[in-house]
């Protein structure tokens, strides 16, 4: 500190340069950072609009395109519930419907527990916790779906007919129970 005539100058030993060049560079990380978020994000709901894609219509009990509604902030963390859910019990519908039992809950309870760590991690603190699980259960989940969608033989939509599955809304056709196991 040099003191000249009733003013105080402070001075220091970083350059004025170096202190803009720290700055652009913490700017530029969070960007990083901002653009990694929106490129995940971005990418799970291109994965699961394709795999509700996949379903054939009578079995779907969520449009495709909602998913990319999982893009909208905080409300995203409560659709999460309302895309993967639907997502998995469509692919039970429609493997109940072929007679392929041998896929268990096809992710139900992976979903499930995805879609609490996600809701858990927007609590302050208790979020720090969350997020790790939250994104591991994301890549498991996804995974999960993406190979039961490769399952699914192609169908061929017919354009205007009557869809009989909507967001939320049970089912008119139920799947055929799965077999019974055979007598011992």
């Amino acid at each position: 500190m040099i003191v000249h005539s009733q003013h105080i100058v402070y001075t220091s030993n970083v350059p004025p340069h170096a202190s803009f060049a720290v700055a652009v560079l913490i700017i530029g990380i969070v960007l990083a950072v901002i653009v990694i978020f929106i490129g995940v994000g971005v990418l799970t709901c291109w994965i699961l609009y394709r795999c509700l894609k996949r379903v054939p219509p009578q079995f779907r009990q969520q449009e495709p395109g909602l998913a990319w509604l999982l893009l909208i902030p905080f409300f995203g963390v409560v659709w999460n519930f309302f895309v993967f859910l639907p997502l998995v019990r469509s692919y039970q519908s429609y493997f109940y419907s072929r007679g392929r039992t041998d896929l268990q809950d096809c992710g139900y309870n992976i979903s499930l527990a995805y879609c609490i760590c996600a809701a858990v991690s927007m609590i302050p603190y208790l979020g720090l916790l969350a997020w790790i699980p939250s994104l591991v259960l994301l890549i498991i989940s996804l995974s999960k779906v993406h190979a039961l969608s490769r399952q699914i033989e192609p169908f061929t939509e017919i354009p205007g007919a009557p869809q009989m599955y909507y967001w939320g809304q049970p089912s008119q056709q139920q799947p055929p129970p799965p077999p019974a196991a055979p007598p011992s």
